[in-house]
């Protein structure tokens, strides 16, 4: 085996699971901005050939939320993102049920809970606003918020 081969392969007691891991790294590759590129790429396209130009603007358009009447590629997102966390979740739990016990997973995804609001908080202004105005319902509201909902549903559930 040379050293290009060692450096590329996977560890051979590895569990991740590499379509979850990949799904992960496109979801973020958008979530970061890559609507960015996009909508740079449509600018340069303006002007150019017509196919080019209607291709740039097809995924560009893609990249806004429709106002009520269906869904774009960019309304997908998020869900998506909430969908991996839920598959992922069930492993990591899974793993941590079995190290440590079921009271020390549902510790683990509280503290995760709370420190994902409490940075949601902060990155929305805090309680710098009045009572109707504090955003408790952001996407990182949510996105530390649905694994402690779906664990105590799936516990609840299971009985």
């Amino acid at each position: 085996m040379n050293s290009r081969e060692t450096a590329t392969a996977p560890a051979a007691n590895s569990q991740r699971i590499v379509s979850v891991d990949a799904l992960r790294g496109f979801d973020m590759f958008w979530i970061l901005g890559a609507d960015s590129l996009v909508y740079a790429l449509n600018k340069m396209a303006q002007g150019k050939n017509a196919a080019v130009a209607s291709v740039a603007g097809f995924f560009a358009d893609q990249l806004d939320h429709v106002d009520w009447v269906g869904f774009h590629f960019y309304d997908l997102i998020f869900p998506l993102f909430v969908f991996i966390v839920g598959v992922s979740i069930v492993f990591s739990l899974s793993k941590t049920v079995e190290r440590e016990g079921k009271v020390a997973a549902h510790k683990r995804v509280f503290r995760r809970f709370v420190v994902l609001f409490a940075i949601a908080l902060l990155y929305s202004g805090g309680f710098s606003r009045e009572w109707p105005d504090i955003r408790l319902l952001g996407v990182l509201n949510r996105a530390g918020s649905s694994p402690w909902w779906s664990v105590g549903y799936g516990d609840c559930s299971s009985r």
